[in-house]
């Protein structure tokens, strides 16, 4: 299978699962709402359903911020109440995205997935039992096989 097919696939499944939360979320909004009033009525509710412990939301327009507001909670369980400003863990949706720009900085022949990380990201040191290891490849940290430790457990606790 060739590289562009490959992206395509990958591309089309981003379409699929974020086509699917927006309809989620969207399928409970009114379709036109006649206030901002009533736009988080319908916002409050979808939180409180449990479809999500919570959201921020922002609204620019020609460039300046026009509406921000945060509706449920910040964390799990909820103790921490969400805010404009928060910052929220996106944990692993961020590889999706990640993965994607990569593949396309790699189709259009602006990176070599077999390339150390340190090429691009100079910044980039780990220490392996160690021994510094400046010889991680892009593609070892796509695929998992770059030999870092999950540091999850530990953050968490």
């Amino acid at each position: 299978m060739g590289k562009k097919m490959r992206l395509l696939i990958v591309f089309a499944f981003l379409v699929m699962v974020g086509g699917l939360a927006v309809w989620k979320f969207s399928s409970r909004i009114p379709p036109n709402p006649s206030s901002i009033a009533e736009l988080e009525i319908a916002i409050e509710n979808f939180v409180s359903k449990g479809q999500v412990p919570g959201l921020s939301v922002a609204v620019v327009k020609d460039g300046q911020l026009v509406y921000s507001e945060a509706f449920g909670w910040a964390d799990a369980p909820a103790e921490l109440p969400a805010t404009p400003e928060t910052i929220y863990h996106w944990w692993s949706m961020t590889k999706i995205p990640t993965a994607l720009a990569i593949l396309q900085l790699y189709d259009s022949e602006q990176l070599d997935l077999d390339d150390p990380v340190g090429r691009y990201l100079p910044f980039f040191e780990v220490e392996l039992n160690h021994v510094p290891n400046t010889s991680i490849t892009i593609r070892q940290l796509l695929r998992h096989t770059s030999g870092l430790p999950d540091t999850m457990p530990s953050m968490i606790g």
